[in-house]
């Protein structure tokens, strides 16, 4: 019933399009076939430009709205996912994330535009694809690491830090590659299962923990920073 009523507001947005909107789709794709014989992959990957995700930057933009439009004095929970390190890993804001891609290779190291248009295969089907996805890969973290910086400066700016607690995590790794396999697929390997978990409680100087953790212990580990305690019945640690 869900996938039927789906189908049918896309049938309905489709009809209600006018025109002169199904002539500029039209005249869109045409011209993305011709940059593609130009220079292949720049077509799929202009095709490609409005993502199949959150944005990252418009996300942000998002999180720094309402963080500048708090001003209760009760204490405030928010938490977001960012989906810019998934496949396909695009890079900058969209819908021009595939024009602007230097701007977070060239900090990396890797110096000239790889063919985008690989991004949107299943896996990469040469050694030099497999480059351009951990390439890319690379870029879109450094593109993630930029939005978490505008939020903390967003916090610092609104006088919200000094006495925030921040914490950043991911719910798998990333495979590219290892052990033939590409994307995820929730095996059991360290580059599986292995992720950060970051606490960033204010004025706090940090330190690393050695010992053995999970994503469990993030709901006690709150609580105890909090001064709260925990319920009984969560199994992690603070």
């Amino acid at each position: 019933l869900a996938h039927h009523r789906a189908t049918c507001s896309l049938l309905d947005w489709r009809s209600r399009r006018s025109l002169v909107d199904l002539a500029i789709m039209v005249v869109d794709r045409v011209w993305s076939r011709l940059l593609n014989i130009r220079t292949p992959g720049i077509g799929l990957a202009r095709n490609n430009r409005f993502k199949q995700f959150a944005d990252g930057a418009a996300l942000t933009d998002h999180i720094c709205q309402i963080i500048g439009n708090y001003d209760r004095p009760e204490p405030f929970f928010l938490w977001t996912h960012f989906l810019d390190c998934h496949l396909p890993y695009m890079p900058g804001r969209a819908p021009d994330w595939y024009r602007t891609t230097d701007r977070y290779l060239r900090p990396l190291g890797y110096s000239t535009s790889p063919d985008l248009g690989c991004l949107f295969k299943r896996r990469p089907e040469s050694a030099e694809e497999l480059e351009t996805w951990r390439h890319m890969y690379d870029a879109a973290i450094l593109y993630f690491d930029e939005q978490v910086g505008r939020v903390l400066k967003h916090l610092e700016d609104t006088g919200l830090r000094e006495n925030t607690i921040l914490i950043l995590t991911s719910d798998h790794g990333e495979e590219l590659g290892e052990h033939g396999n590409f994307n995820h697929y929730f095996r059991f390997y360290e580059h599986n299962v292995k992720v950060p978990m970051i606490f960033s409680p204010p004025n706090h100087s940090g330190a690393n923990i050695s010992a053995l953790t999970s994503l469990l212990d993030i709901a006690p580990t709150i609580s105890a920073l909090a001064g709260l305690e925990p319920v009984p019945e969560w199994d992690g640690l603070a």
